[in-house]
């Protein structure tokens, strides 16, 4: 690279950095006119990928990839289903390279284009984004929590047509299924992260889309139907808040995208007093260790602590009709919880599959 290359890079670069402290978003043919003839088609490369994410571009566009993760500069992986793996200059044919200031740039350009704040005092943020014509649930990781000062990006990507039920259910377990969503069973789907709970809560969605259903999300992933109302929690309005307000808004139903922390309590709560037709997920190893899991959650976040895992243990079983268990976007068991069990192992009954001990 020539010397004169490197100076312009430079130059080009401070100047971007400017553009993000004062909250502007730079574009391509703005520099353009404001450097005059940058006609280097390396230069250019370079640009584009610091203004416009272009480095992302055949990883997104190879709609194989379901997850992509960049976690440093020349450090892309990618996860086609069958684990994460290390993505080559090959895969990635861009000459043009990003070191750490320069990834960190384009990243925090993506944040601010997307009206996302994003800095030292909010280093974690969540949110669905498209690029290059593709959905994705987004996930950024300020370089301030990173010891090599490197900030990282986590894509999901988002299918725009939701699988059909019997796509993603074996024949034999779907009447099972459909028959007790219909009759407003609480069901729970546990399972790791991409495992497939989002997926098959999207299939499952279309079987009641006309019944008025309140949906509860961190992010945007569920789709939407007209008869339904979807809420999208905030810094100051969890998941906890909301589900006090859908609880206000006459639902057929309830689903939550995902139970984390304190929105537990008032969720079981609610299902003690009556309301049916749950269904939400949870980041689980098994149907088994769910129990322990909400029980946990639920003695942190109460006010209940006296109670003690036992009798906590009795009211989530005694609300959950039964558990699905997501391994590698299809269903590995369902369970029905029968009590909370002796010690730290739940009594269940398998109503499919086999758990792996």
């Amino acid at each position: 690279m020539s010397q004169e290359l490197t100076d312009l890079k430079i130059w080009v670069f401070k100047y971007i950095q400017e553009q993000v402290v004062r909250g502007e978003r730079p574009c391509l043919s703005a520099l353009d006119k404001k450097f005059g003839g940058l006609t280097s088609v390396t230069f250019r490369q370079w640009l584009q990928n610091i203004v416009s994410l272009e480095f992302l571009r055949p990883l997104i566009l190879a709609r194989s990839n379901f997850e992509i993760l960049i976690l440093g500069p020349q450090k892309f992986f990618t996860d086609q289903g069958l684990g994460v793996a290390l993505q080559s200059g090959d895969t990635i044919h861009n000459d043009e390279h990003l070191n750490t200031e320069e990834l960190n740039l384009s990243l925090e350009l993506w944040a601010q284009a997307s009206s996302q704040v994003w800095n030292y005092n909010r280093p974690f943020i969540s949110f669905e984004s498209e690029l290059f014509a593709e959905r994705f649930r987004a996930t950024l990781i300020h370089h301030s929590l990173a010891p090599d000062k490197s900030h990282r990006l986590f894509l999901r990507r988002l299918g725009d047509t939701p699988l059909k039920a019997e796509n993603i259910i074996e024949a034999n377990l779907l009447p099972f299924i459909l028959s007790s969503l219909h009759a407003k069973k609480n069901i729970l789907i546990t399972g790791a992260t991409a495992s497939g709970k989002t997926t098959l809560m999207r299939a499952l969605i279309q079987e009641v889309r006309h019944e008025h259903l309140v949906v509860l999300e961190d992010v945007a992933e569920i789709d939407q139907y007209p008869g339904h109302t979807h809420m999208l929690a905030r810094e100051n309005h969890g998941l906890k808040e909301l589900l006090s307000y859908a609880l206000r808004m006459r639902p057929d139903r309830i689903w939550l995208g995902e139970i984390r922390s304190q929105e537990v309590v008032p969720l079981f709560m609610a299902l003690n007093t009556g309301h049916r037709g749950m269904l939400a997920t949870l980041h689980a190893d098994s149907g088994p260790e769910a129990l322990s899991r909400l029980t946990m959650l639920f003695l942190i976040y109460s006010n209940l602590r006296e109670m003690g895992p036992g009798p906590v243990s009795q009211l989530i079983t005694q609300n959950i009709d039964f558990v699905i268990h997501m391994v590698n976007r299809k269903i590995s068991h369902v369970i029905r919880w029968i009590g909370g069990g002796s010690g730290h192992r739940p009594a269940y009954e398998v109503l499919y599959g086999k758990i792996e001990t």
